[in-house]
């Protein structure tokens, strides 16, 4: 058996309560019937990291191994970014920042950071409504980080007859079907898990809707980077940066998150960046991620 599962898996104590790692345990301990496991749950390889990435870790400056001032992250590598979102998603150059929308930089992961605007959105958004999200079938795990915040969860269901693509008409059903509550709904347009790329037209009728009925946004772009050759990837962010202008109403928070993990090869840094309004983000990074951790992590 694989070296790395050996070391990751087999301990004195459960690894943890996943399914698919109960399920990856007991093919082995059965003698692995059909073949020595290929481990590709959680998203992980282990093998692709950069040399040139990880010998960079010895080379960074003594300050960055400590607590950061700015919950918003390096100046330096927010420069970066900037100019990185601008380009990769087409955006007009320079970035306005500070005006349409901020950046900041994740140091635990995305999945935090959603966790952490989750509770912004119940607090400050949703009042005393109970707090909902609407999110498609199969999906990434948006339910393990919402539900256990009390948001209910509408399924927009992707038929595998129609090779899971989705369809305007179900978003607007279940949309529609809410009756004008507040919910979150969630774009991942380079979809997880299905790998398909949502169309420009199919993301920008979604916004349309989402901006018309006052939803929260969270776009998702896990896997922007990572696209099948010869794919474009549909710029969410790009589309709504141009849609909110004309629903000057919309007075709904959004964000997009967007993990440096999978297209780097390091999942295990925690790193990616968070984009929003100003206002959205500045209570975000300095109000409620303050609340259980510091910003740490620089020389990753």
């Amino acid at each position: 058996m694989d070296q790395t599962l050996k070391t990751l898996l087999f301990d004195t104590v459960k690894p943890n309560h996943l399914k698919e790692v109960e399920c990856l345990m007991g093919y082995i301990k059965a003698g692995s019937p059909c073949g020595e496991p290929l481990f590709l749950s959680l998203g992980e390889t282990w093998e692709h990291t950069p040399d040139t990435l990880t010998g960079f870790l010895g080379e960074t400056p003594k300050y960055t191994h400590g607590y950061q001032l700015s919950m918003y992250g390096l100046p330096a590598l927010r420069t970066v970014l900037g100019k990185y979102v601008a380009k990769d998603y087409g955006l007009a150059v320079p970035i306005r920042q500070g005006k349409e929308f901020e950046i900041a930089v994740t140091w635990t992961g995305t999945r935090n950071a959603m966790y952490d605007y989750g509770r912004l959105l119940r607090d400050q958004y949703f009042g005393t409504q109970p707090p909902q999200i609407i999110t498609t079938a199969p999906g990434w795990d948006y339910p393990g980080v919402f539900e256990p915040l009390g948001y209910k969860t509408q399924y927009i269901n992707l038929p595998k007859e129609k090779n899971f693509t989705p369809n305007i008409e179900a978003f607007k059903e279940v949309i529609l079907g809410s009756k004008g509550q507040k919910a979150l709904l969630v774009i991942n347009a380079q979809h997880n898990p299905t790998s398909i790329n949502w169309s420009e037209a199919l993301v920008r009728g979604i916004i349309r809707l989402a901006l018309e009925h006052s939803l929260a946004i969270l776009i998702d772009d896990a896997h922007y980077g990572v696209c099948n050759p010869g794919v474009k990837p549909t710029a969410s962010l790009k589309i709504l940066l141009e849609e909110l202008p004309s629903y000057p109403d919309y007075k709904a928070p959004w964000l997009l998150v967007r993990s440096l993990g999978k297209q780097f090869s390091i999942n295990g840094w925690g790193s990616g960046l968070l984009l929003s309004d100003p206002t959205v983000l500045d209570m975000l990074v300095n109000s409620y991620r303050t609340q259980h951790i510091y910003n740490y992590g620089g020389m990753l």
